[in-house]
């Protein structure tokens, strides 16, 4: 880490993976392309799994294959699109679907989301993957962050402030408020005696924007702490899902754990941090899931 650092900003020590991850995430490349993608139109399902990079979807696969969970990569021949079948887990049809970085364009988080949801009639869309924490002092790499709500911090007036420089006005930005039966069923697995302590319940900041700035990450904290509930993380894919639902008829959620603190050490740290955190996600999510109902 860099030495530079203000001592409130030093994160700890970096959990090591297993030589199982590490070869299974080396070769994820070739692995995938040697998949067979059988034609398969989307069929119904109850709980659709997101992810929005390589490694949190390798990851995701790895976790599966630890619980003995099939993970078939399938292709609409309608549209093309590719999803994975993770076949039934506890009287529930689950598949998978990466999308971009992001909440933004044609294979963003909030076109897909909106596509997936009305061809299958998913009930539930879960985000899961690597997500910044906000709390250094506290917080450890791979902690679960369990959303209680969004806050799309793109939602803002920006004004001419003193001397005509820019000010944000958060005034209008508001908490979203995720998909109730599932916030009570990952909170209820939290309480099990291996994740206690691990998991941190609140806001997300979510938003385009990726972050590499401990002073901005601490002044969107500030400015939207009046929201109704304490700020924990963020990231950059959940702005999208709110755009699944109705606000009073929510289907989201999101589950992510921490691969940085979104400040300027991110980059030193990420090559290791994020599998840990992919990984971390993605065995809490598969195991909550297949644990039934709360």
């Amino acid at each position: 880490m860099a030495g530079s650092l203000p001592a409130a900003e030093e994160h700890g020590e970096v959990p090591s993976i297993s030589s199982e991850l590490q070869e299974h995430l080396s070769t994820w490349d070739g692995a995938r392309k040697r998949m067979l993608a059988a034609a398969q139109t989307l069929p119904t399902c109850d709980v659709i799994l997101f992810v929005a990079t390589k490694t949190e979807e390798a990851c995701l696969k790895f976790a599966a294959e630890e619980l003995g969970l099939p993970f078939n990569l399938c292709r609409d021949p309608g549209n093309g699109q590719e999803y994975f079948d993770l076949g039934v887990i506890e009287k529930q049809r689950v598949l998978a679907a990466r999308t971009e970085m992001g909440p933004f364009a044609h294979g963003g988080a909030a076109a897909r989301a909106i596509h997936l949801r009305v061809a299958t009639g998913a009930t539930s869309l879960i985000g899961v993957g690597m997500a910044f924490g906000c709390l250094p002092q506290v917080q450890h790499y791979g902690d679960i962050l369990l959303s209680t709500g969004v806050i799309p911090y793109d939602y803002r007036i920006v004004r001419d402030g003193p001397g005509h420089q820019p000010e944000s006005d958060y005034s209008k930005t508001r908490a979203y408020p995720p998909h109730p039966g599932e916030v009570a069923r990952f909170r209820d697995f939290a309480n099990r005696p291996e994740w206690r302590g691990k998991v941190w319940p609140g806001f997300l900041l979510s938003g385009g924007a990726r972050i590499h700035s401990a002073q901005f990450r601490d002044q969107l904290v500030q400015e939207l702490t009046d929201k109704g509930g304490s700020v924990v993380g963020g990231d950059m894919e959940g702005a999208g899902l709110l755009s699944a639902s109705p606000t009073d008829a929510p289907c989201w959620m999101i589950v992510k754990a921490i691969s940085d603190f979104a400040d300027s050490s991110r980059d030193e740290v990420i090559k290791e941090t994020r599998p840990v955190a992919c990984y971390s996600a993605a065995q809490f999510v598969l195991r909550t899931i297949a644990a039934g109902p709360g």
